[in-house]
């Protein structure tokens, strides 16, 4: 009997000392992780999916080319218009690679030239096929630059920056 309980203490030993040396681990990375001060932001992925709330506007250029942007409102301010590709779209650039911003019907562009400093409100879309940006006036260079990058500006609202 006393070896039967000897057998049954060995087993125990050998599987319980590493169980407890995996939670003392885990309980050591949660520690060192921390928790989260507000879970409702890092819940939001900025994509039209899932259902969560959108934190904010993007209010950098360069995020209008990060992924899972698509359906994000963007709020940006001292932009450059490199240059007019059409009656309504212009290449944009802050730091970095340019993003195409195409207006609105109802988005006056008339008198915005190349090296303007722009404020620009709008939505980042998925980039629409090359026919598509044929149609808006987009040259073929600047469109397969679209497709490439897979989004683009829907811009509502073009001001001189201040």
């Amino acid at each position: 009997m006393s070896n039967d309980r000897r057998l049954r203490r060995h087993r125990a030993v050998r599987l319980g000392a590493p169980a407890l040396f995996v939670a003392a681990l885990a309980l050591l990375a949660l520690w060192r992780v921390g928790i989260s001060e507000s879970p409702a932001t890092d819940s939001a992925a900025g994509t039209s999916g899932g259902g969560s709330e959108i934190v904010g506007p993007i209010t950098r250029l360069a995020d209008v080319l990060a992924a899972n942007v698509v359906g994000r409102e963007a709020s940006l301010d001292h932009v450059v218009v490199q240059r007019r590709v059409g009656k309504r779209a212009f290449w944009a650039a802050a730091a970095g690679r340019p993003v195409l911003a195409v207006a609105g019907e109802d988005t006056p562009l008339d008198a915005m030239a190349s090296g303007a400093v722009v404020t620009l409100r709008g939505r980042v879309e998925a980039a629409p096929s090359l026919d598509v940006l044929r149609e808006w006036g987009i040259d073929d260079a600047s469109a397969w630059a679209v497709e490439d990058a897979g989004v683009y500006l829907h811009v509502r609202e073009v001001r001189p920056a201040s």
